[in-house]
């Protein structure tokens, strides 16, 4: 019975896609591409519906989620800032109101985007970011009337940190004559690009707002401490487990205080089920990535990308599934320096 009612909920769901387009101008394509070999990467654009400017006229704006292993096709999407939400209503403050919108799905393993063999996820900084400038060389070879159109790379979390080393490769490919692009800037929302100042400031701005009593921040700074005397030690891995532990201190000091918005007490955890961490080599691995991925891909977004989107996009192979694959860098290999790595 329940299968036949999400079969149900899925055709009247493609019923509606017929309609999506936000204006009758209004455009958006797609496509894969192959970035290096059994690697493939998703991209999803949307031309901007902007009332009285031409899209050439308006700048182009690529999003990337953090994790790694968020999905923007999916999350930036239909959660945040894409022209339709996971009800497939529009969206009133869609920033394709302004801008054209360019959706990646990365590194190779997130979202839609796949790899051939488990050997060919990026187990670096330096290959998300030369993964991404083939994919932008070829978009701005397919679509040429991009190639003087200002271009912004937006990001947030550890999306940050990706889209910091993409812009720095990405302005040297341009001054070399490689890639033909007007990169404009970089925005970073919340960014993991100086990881241990993040880690470090936590205890002393949750007691700024009393959030954290005199016991809880001697508590909290004292494992932050721990994780910086690891990384000092280059010990990353174990920094990786403190790091996850503080956080957990954290929440249980504060009453479960919200990591994305601190005027909620409803903590990511409680939302969240063990079920993906048995598939991490390190259990505290598994529990940042149900943290900081996992809670990203609700069922809603799930039953959405997996069902009537990708039907309407065609192209998604039958072996891939939409969601988080892409297991943190030094799960795939000695990533864990890249990851805490300072891009300051």
């Amino acid at each position: 019975m329940k299968g036949a009612l999400l079969s149900i909920i899925a055709a009247a769901l493609i019923a509606l896609l017929p309609a999506w387009g936000r204006a009758p101008e209004a455009k958006e394509d797609w496509d894969y591409v192959t970035v290096r070999r059994d690697a493939h990467m998703f991209w999803w654009l949307y031309y901007t519906d902007h009332p009285t400017k031409n899209y050439t006229e308006v700048p182009l704006v690529m999003w990337l989620q953090g994790g790694p292993g968020a999905s923007g096709c999916g999350f930036g999407n239909f959660e945040e800032i894409g022209p339709r939400d996971t009800k497939l209503n529009p969206r009133n403050s869609s920033w394709t109101q302004v801008a054209n919108l360019l959706f990646v799905d990365n590194p190779v393993g997130t979202g839609y985007s796949y790899t051939t063999d488990s050997g060919a996820f990026a187990k670096d900084i330096d290959t998300v970011s030369s993964d991404m400038l083939i994919l932008l060389d070829v978009f701005f070879k397919s679509k040429p009337e991009f190639q003087k159109t200002t271009f912004y790379i937006f990001s947030e979390s550890y999306g940050g940190k990706m889209a910091a080393a993409i812009a720095l490769a990405l302005q040297k490919a341009i001054a070399a004559g490689s890639i033909k692009c007007t990169l404009g800037g970089v925005a970073l929302g919340d960014s993991w690009i100086s990881p241990i100042d993040s880690v470090l400031s936590w205890g002393p701005y949750l007691y700024s707002i009393s959030l954290l009593d005199d016991s809880g921040l001697k508590e909290v700074q004292a494992a932050a401490s721990a994780v910086q005397d690891a990384l000092d030690k280059s010990q990353f891995e174990l920094a990786t487990e403190l790091w996850s532990k503080t956080e957990d201190l954290i929440e249980l000091n504060t009453d479960g205080v919200n990591f994305y918005n601190i005027l909620n007490k409803d903590s990511l955890m409680s939302r969240s089920t063990d079920g993906n961490v048995a598939r991490f080599s390190n259990p505290y691995i598994g529990r940042l990535f149900q943290r900081y991925v996992q809670l990203l891909h609700t069922d809603s977004l799930n039953e959405l990308m997996n069902g009537p989107i990708r039907t309407k996009l065609k192209i998604i192979p039958d072996s891939v599934q939409w969601g988080g694959k892409c297991p943190p860098l030094g799960d795939v290999g000695d990533g864990w320096p890249d990851f805490w790595c300072s891009l300051l």
